[in-house]
């Protein structure tokens, strides 16, 4: 059943379409479930959804190459499952000194492979505000202010400075904004022979919005 009105609204599904004084276009009606879709036809092309059912499922979706990018359900929930993020540790142990680019090369997951563990760089895909958290943990008996910090394309961002006593950690968390192409990584400052302990040792990142 389709029906338009002569005030211009649209009903599919119903007679009586709501009006609500012209603030309701179109509603799509259905006693057990009611589903709006838009979609391409192309290959590769986008599909988004508005769906309620009996079941108390009610929300919006949004696929693109038959893969789901987002969706908000009946609670608010929303979940983006290509949203980039990734998290890396240290595989082994890392002895340095001065400025280093500690080796984080064991990838606990690479959500959209923007992170390289060959180099230990995050490479933006988008611009957007992205959160960072680091943490490096130290062997032995250390007094000499090492201290981490944010690299943005090769050049100093952010410093999280913390003086070592024994096997201390320094941890930090920063939110930076980055446009397509830039890139993050971890720098590691000692003034002295300094050993890195393994697992203890990570890098994550996320796309925020």
């Amino acid at each position: 059943l389709l029906v338009a009105t002569s005030s211009g609204n649209v009903g599919i599904g119903t007679s009586s379409p709501k009006s609500d004084a012209g603030a309701t276009t179109l509603e799509v009606s259905n006693p057990t479930t009611a589903r709006v879709l838009i979609k391409s036809t192309n290959a590769g092309g986008r599909e988004y959804g508005w769906y309620s059912s009996t079941d108390g499922q009610f929300g919006l979706y949004d696929y693109t190459a038959s893969a789901e990018r987002m969706r908000i359900d009946s609670a608010g929930r929303v979940t983006m499952p290509y949203q980039p993020a990734f998290s890396a540790y240290m595989n082994t142990q890392n002895i340095t000194n001065a400025a280093t680019y500690p080796s984080v090369a064991a990838v606990e997951f690479n959500i959209g492979g923007h992170y390289n563990s060959a180099n230990g760089r995050f490479t933006a895909p988008i611009n957007g505000s992205y959160l960072f958290t680091a943490t490096v943990q130290l062997n032995g008996s250390v007094k000499s202010a090492p201290h981490t910090n944010f690299f943005k394309n090769g050049a100093a961002f952010n410093n999280g400075w913390l003086d070592f006593d024994g096997a201390s950690a320094s941890s930090q968390s920063r939110i930076l904004y980055l446009s397509a192409g830039d890139y993050v990584e971890l720098v590691l400052y000692a003034g002295v022979t300094v050993q890195i302990s393994g697992e203890r040792t990570k890098i994550t990142g996320h796309l925020i919005g």
